[in-house]
């Protein structure tokens, strides 16, 4: 069984802490293949440059084993639209949003700038959504619906009381995924069979959460190997470009 978990933090902020080499033992431990990483949330929120280039030098010396994603304020207009842009052309395979921490609304317009900004390259944008009142499945439904080519992951499927919220979000929609990270197991039962298992990502949030528990979650939603293989891999690896 091959394993790719799609949402990692590595970095040492207020509320995350966790180094390189403590994901790739918990990978090792949980028998993860690879993993997305991102910065912590200082550096989604303000320290940009430092969380994207410390994400790059992770991905530069793993092996192959962990993939990154930039991040960046979308206050920062031109300027962190450049930023991300030398980062994707460096070797990052995508885009983490967390308009919680900037104060915007996924469908906000400096948002919509900043997609716009980057939707030549076609890479994925993992969404944060639970956080009334910024980032919201409906929000991102908005967002999606305004890039239609391109492909956004719903953070921890809206979490916790907007969980319930996302089978309206991805009505009619292709291009909006669902990440299982801090999602109980019934709701991610739930999701494959009202998304499709092709729409469906394994993702842990760690150190949030656990891998082992995360993935345990998973394994006790799903029996099915074909349905397991797509979402422990294949989904996210296509969307990486395998």
């Amino acid at each position: 069984m091959r394993i790719i978990d799609a949402h990692c933090h590595v970095g040492q902020g207020k509320h995350k802490q966790q180094t390189v080499a403590e994901l790739l033992r918990s990978m090792d431990e949980n028998h993860i293949e690879r993993a997305v990483i991102v910065p912590v949330e200082e550096q989604i929120a303000f320290h940009n440059e430092a969380g994207n280039a410390g994400v790059l030098e992770a991905v530069k010396g793993s092996g192959g084993r962990l993939a990154g994603f930039a991040v960046v304020n979308p206050w920062s207009g031109r300027q962190g639209i450049d930023m991300v842009r030398r980062y994707l052309d460096a070797g990052l395979r995508g885009v983490k949003l967390n308009t919680a921490l900037h104060g915007l609304y996924l469908h906000d317009e400096l948002v919509l700038e900043l997609v716009a900004g980057v939707r030549d390259y076609r890479v994925p944008f993992f969404v944060h959504t639970g956080t009334p009142m910024y980032a919201l499945p409906m929000h991102l439904r908005e967002l999606a619906r305004e890039f239609p080519d391109l492909n956004f992951i719903m953070g921890h499927m809206g979490a916790y009381d907007f969980v319930s919220d996302y089978p309206r979000a991805i009505e009619g929609l292709r291009n909006i995924y669902l990440d299982t990270s801090l999602t109980l197991s019934n709701f991610i039962k739930a999701a494959v069979a009202t998304a499709g298992a092709d729409r469906v990502i394994f993702g842990s949030d760690a150190p949030r959460s656990t891998q082992k528990f995360e993935l345990e979650n998973v394994l006790r939603a799903i029996d099915d190997p074909e349905v397991l293989d797509q979402v422990l891999y294949r989904n996210i690896n296509r969307l990486l470009g395998g």
